[in-house]
């Protein structure tokens, strides 16, 4: 169907400030400052919804947004914050998980992490999951992720161009692996992580209608707003 009003709410994650104990333990957390997680939920309207400011009017401007279209879920690598602080991007990646590493690694490698013109690490969105519980149409869809930056920077005040998605393997590629024979090494090739034929090719073909591009066979894909 065809929205006339789409919005973009933060559906984020609870901050813990104390652990059990009352100790105050992720304010100098790394991966919780540095590559912090965004969650945004995505509602329409079938009607022409005008914003009132007035705070009276407020629910019923909500309400009225009353399909849930979808979420966006991911975590911002603030690569130049970090290096700015002293620390060294590289490190924060391979300390996060070994897919922040790979995709890290890939980038750095095909010229995505630098900024030559201004010397500075650019900062990256990573698109853990982009999902869409109603159809959208082409154009909307577009016209929606051309948005995400500025949005991003309204929600959580955090200015980032370069997104980036590591597409998954469909299920049988995990059971092709636990059918391999015991104490048989996988290969790692960080120029094709998987074969293509284990490709989730539907996640692969919505990021390609957002403008998405496959770096090589690598299987991640990188956009920029």
């Amino acid at each position: 169907m065809k929205f006339k009003s789409i919005y973009i709410t933060k559906n984020d994650l609870q901050y813990s400030i104390l652990d059990q104990k009352g100790s105050s333990y992720r304010s100098s957390y790394n991966q919780e400052k540095y590559l912090p997680l965004i969650s945004m939920d995505i509602y329409g309207s079938s009607k022409d919804v005008v914003k009132n400011n007035s705070v009276a009017k407020q629910k019923e401007y909500l309400d009225q947004y009353n399909m849930r279209i979808g979420s966006i879920r991911g975590a911002v690598f603030l690569l130049n914050e970090y290096d700015q602080d002293g620390g060294h991007p590289a490190h924060l990646c391979q300390m996060a998980s070994a897919d922040y590493q790979q995709i890290y690694n890939i980038l750095g490698r095909e010229g995505y992490i630098i900024d030559k013109e201004r010397k500075l690490y650019r900062n990256f969105f990573y698109i853990h999951e982009f999902s869409l519980e109603m159809q959208l149409e082409d154009e909307e869809l577009r016209e929606l992720f051309a948005t995400l930056s500025d949005v991003i920077l309204e929600l959580y005040h955090i200015r980032v161009r370069n997104f980036c998605y590591l597409v998954p393997p469909i299920d049988d590629y995990y059971q092709f692996i636990a059918r391999m024979p015991q104490g048989a090494e996988l290969t790692e090739n960080p120029d094709e992580p998987y074969p293509e034929e284990f490709m989730k090719k539907e996640s692969y073909d919505f990021m390609t209608r957002l403008g998405f591009m496959e770096i090589g066979k690598t299987k991640l894909m990188v956009a920029q707003l």
